[in-house]
């Protein structure tokens, strides 16, 4: 559904053209675990991405490469909150830990706590999944399982969403949670990926490129 490579702009590889809109984005080689990468600057840094029905898909993976110094930070978001109705998706990295929340269109969301430290200023591939039918939340750290939940609700949209990277779009207009650091090759499917395919995937790219810092 969408495969941002980060060499020197934010356009979507795939046929479905999500491509980006930049703030106060910087690329280069040094920025990226392959070629470029994207570097945040935790204050006002964001790529928004064309909002797409796509985007908004109840099974997923998102997967990409992330160094980041920060506690508190999202990697991607597409979330809304319209009279109290979370609503969407916020993959992220809550007191230095991955996680990806699930919002049900309705108060509240829930997400799996990864056990990782991710502010370490270093290069980790990060992998979330959700499963619309059986509620199951699956994170992955360099490709191998860091935490796994059952939560209690579906995932619920509005008819548009906020897709966006290095932060999430409160509903009164204001970007927030701002990431501070590196990403390069970020993935959206809409459908769940096996952890061997992860971690033949995880495998494949410390194999082809081994810039681990």
């Amino acid at each position: 559904i969408g495969y941002w490579k980060l060499d020197g702009n934010s356009n979507d590889s795939t046929a479905t053209a999500n491509n980006g809109t930049d703030t106060n984005i910087t690329y280069s080689v040094g920025n990226g675990k392959f070629v470029q990468g994207a570097s945040f600057n935790g204050t006002d840094s964001a790529i928004v991405l064309t909002d797409n029905a796509n985007l908004r898909s109840n099974d997923m993976t998102i997967m990409g490469w992330i160094k980041g110094v920060d506690a508190n930070a999202v990697i991607m978001g597409n979330y809304r909150q319209p009279a109290g109705a979370d609503s969407g998706y916020i993959f992220r990295i809550t007191s230095n830990f991955l996680e990806l929340s699930i919002y049900p269109g309705s108060a509240g969301g829930e997400a799996a706590t990864g056990r990782t430290a991710l502010n370490d200023n270093r290069w980790h591939f990060v992998v979330g999944t959700f499963n619309n039918t059986t509620k199951l939340e699956n994170l992955y750290v360099d490709g191998g399982l860091d935490a796994s939940k059952i939560l209690g609700n579906n995932i619920g949209y509005q008819a548009s969403g906020t897709p966006r990277f290095g932060c999430f779009k409160e509903e009164a207009g204001a970007n927030s949670t701002f990431f501070a650091g590196n990403m390069d090759e970020i993935a959206f499917f809409n459908r769940v990926l096996s952890y061997a395919e992860i971690n033949n995937y995880y495998s494949w790219a410390v194999g082809r490129f081994t810039k681990v810092i």
